[in-house]
Parts: structure tokens; C-alpha cells; sequence
């Protein structure tokens, strides 16, 4: 499972203090992609509704804690939000942006493990979620309702299941989509795709043929990686097909 978190404060000292912690302690059948922004400035809409867990400062300076908490919810995001602070007095607002956690700095060291591991549970019985926009539309798309992936220049077009009849695309590189959908089945077939192989019926030499019938070509150069990668997913999540 792909974790993807944000640590946003405006001291440095205390985001690496974060950082360094998460990376000693990393999650088996869990990767971490952790991000840091000390300058709210830096804190995109994009990486918002890119990120699973925020660890967010409450007070730095011109833009509190709580107006970037806000601006979270408002893009849909259903992030995990852990409010730090230097105060006991845990502010009645942090309710309205459904913060899962207050957790004291001066208390890191005691809190931080109880509390990742309870975000880390919840995230887990969640269904896993790809996260993007598109026009400044922000979507959500259940992994298991994606086909495959189509890369057309700089733009995805996102193949979905029957029962889902809309089109959904958004800017981004097959390769950086790649990336995010590391450890969650999905195979690069080709320079131009990406299928979630939960979908895969069978492998041939220069094709590959999905449940829905529809058929892919694959890399000729891809063809004994594709295969290995398969096979392997499969013995692993005990699939026959």
C-alpha cells in the first residue's frame, strides 16, 4: 500500500524530526512517500488532494493551520489530519475540519508511534483511493474500478469498469502515475499503459487480453518482465484464471 504524506510547518527543525521518525519506522506491506513544505505558500491544492496523511502546524504565521485544514476539506479530501502544536488548548475548529488527532510537540517522541499507527489502520481499512484533478475539478477513483491507464501526450485517460460510463482524464506522465500506483497492481505494459492486473485474463507474446475482452498490446522488449510480474502478482494474491 502506497502511503503518501504531507508534513507542513514552518519550523524545520521539527518536520525533520517527523520525517526521520516515519523513515525509521517504516510499515511493512506499506511504502511512505513523505513530503515536507516549511512555506505555506508551497502547500498546492494538488499536494493536498494528493496526500493520505498531513501532519499540519496549527499557528505559522500569516496563514494558520486551520485555513489550509479548511481549504483540505473543501477539495473532498479525506486525508487523515493530525493538528501539532506547541499549546495544550486544542482549538473547537479542529472538530469542524474532523482532525484526527491533536498532538503535542513536546510530546512527540511519546505520542507520534501511537498515533501513526492508529492513522495507518484506518487508512488501511479504507478502500484504496487515486486521488487527482482535472480542470480544477478534484476526483477520487476506487483502484478497483480502473482498467488501465492511457497516456495521450501529457494527459491520462482513465478506462473505467462497464458500470462506470463516465470519462475521466487528468494531466499528468504515465511514468509519475506509474510511481503513485507502485504496490497496487498495476503493470506497465507498454510506454503508453498501465493496467490494473486484477483485469488480466491472459498474456501473450505480443498481446494481452482482458476480462472485459478488450485487447492491449504489449512492448515486445516488456514481454518477459510483464509475464514475471504477473505471475508473480497472481501466486501472491492467489488468483487462477
Amino acid at each position: 500500500m502506497n502511503i503518501r504524506i504531507l508534513i507542513c510547518d514552518d519550523e524545520r527543525a521539527f518536520t525533520d524530526r517527523i520525517a526521520q521518525w516515519l523513515e525509521e519506522h517504516q510499515i511493512s506491506n506499506c511504502k511512505l512517500h513523505i513530503t515536507v513544505k516549511n512555506n505555506v505558500d508551497q502547500v498546492t491544492d494538488d499536494l493536498l488532494c494528493a496526500c493520505d496523511l498531513l501532519f499540519l502546524d496549527i499557528d505559522m504565521g500569516k496563514i494558520s493551520g486551520m485555513d489550509i485544514a479548511r481549504r483540505l476539506r473543501k477539495l473532498k479530501s479525506d486525508a487523515i489530519l493530525i493538528f501539532v502544536t506547541n499549546y495544550s488548548e486544542f482549538s473547537p475548529e479542529g472538530y469542524e475540519v474532523s482532525a484526527f488527532r491533536f498532538l503535542l510537540k513536546d510530546q512527540l517522541e511519546k505520542k507520534l508511534p501511537q498515533y501513526f499507527a492508529a492513522a495507518i489502520e484506518k487508512l488501511q481499512s479504507r478502500e484504496e483511493m487515486l486521488s487527482f484533478q482535472w480542470n480544477g475539478v478534484p476526483y477520487s477513483l476506487p483502484l478497483k474500478n480502473i482498467v488501465y491507464l492511457e497516456s495521450r501526450r501529457r494527459t491520462i485517460l482513465f478506462h473505467l469498469q462497464q458500470s462506470v460510463s463516465q470519462q475521466v482524464y487528468c494531466y499528468d506522465t504515465l511514468d509519475h502515475m506509474e510511481e503513485r500506483l507502485s504496490g497496487s497492481g498495476f503493470l506497465r505494459i507498454h510506454q503508453s499503459l498501465l493496467v490494473n492486473m486484477s483485469f488480466i485474463q491472459s498474456v501473450h507474446y505480443d498481446k494481452l487480453e482482458l476480462v472485459t475482452g478488450e485487447i492491449l498490446p504489449i512492448s515486445q522488449r516488456r514481454y518477459a518482465e510483464t509475464k514475471l510480474v504477473y505471475l508473480n502478482w497472481m501466486h501472491t494474491n492467489k488468483v487462477y484464471r
